[in-house]
């Protein structure tokens, strides 16, 4: 599937492989280097949240494509209404 210029591919098994390895690298060094291992674990909640915002991202748009309203997407991710999921999700292009 072709992605819009700037618009992320969804996360692949790679993505979340890492990220799962991340963090047992992270648990490893808990007994030797807890502070070292915080910043870690801080770092892979980072990129879990990224991922995480790229596979919502797809999600909308592929529920957009489908015919979804924006009243319907609010009320799946749980904002306030639909021009709350509007103002979200179309400063990424999604219309």
């Amino acid at each position: 599937m072709n992605f819009p210029s700037g618009v992320a591919a969804p996360p692949s098994e790679v993505d979340w492989r890492r990220l799962g390895e991340r963090i047992e690298q992270a648990k490893a060094l808990l007994g030797t280097d807890p502070l070292f291992a915080l910043a870690q674990l801080v770092q892979a909640e980072e990129d879990a949240n990224a991922l995480l915002d790229r596979v919502m991202e797809h999600a909308v748009r592929e529920a957009r494509r489908t015919g979804k309203t924006w009243a319907e997407i609010a009320v799946a991710t749980g904002v306030k209404d639909r021009q709350a999921a509007w103002r979200r999700w179309t400063d990424r292009g999604i219309r």
